[in-house]
């Protein structure tokens, strides 16, 4: 299910859903370029090593401008357990010292 510009670009995927229905178990998580939405509160208690949420739920404009994203909440909701994190191109906010 990707999704290319008129250029060929890679800007997307059909792939649609809410962070809510990420299992409980998963321990590496890749949705980068999907249309999922929703609140990274939701992975806070996921055993997650690698989380890469880059340009996930990504928001375009009428001439193809990426200007925002569907993926919400705090760097205070990202597991300790991460080693290995891209939020990327998020609405993700907060202190980088929260990761510590």
């Amino acid at each position: 299910g990707a999704v290319y510009d008129d250029y060929g670009n890679l800007v997307g995927s059909k792939i649609t859903g809410n962070l809510e229905s990420v299992p409980k178990s998963v321990t590496n998580l890749n949705l980068a370029r999907t249309n999922i939405e929703g609140d990274i509160e939701s992975l806070k208690d996921c055993p997650l090593q690698e989380l890469n949420l880059s340009r996930c739920g990504a928001v375009y404009d009428d001439y193809g401008n990426l200007v925002g994203s569907k993926i919400t909440g705090n760097l205070e909701s990202v597991p300790k357990s991460v080693t290995n994190l891209n939020l990327a191109r998020t609405n993700i906010e907060g202190d980088i010292e929260s990761l510590k």
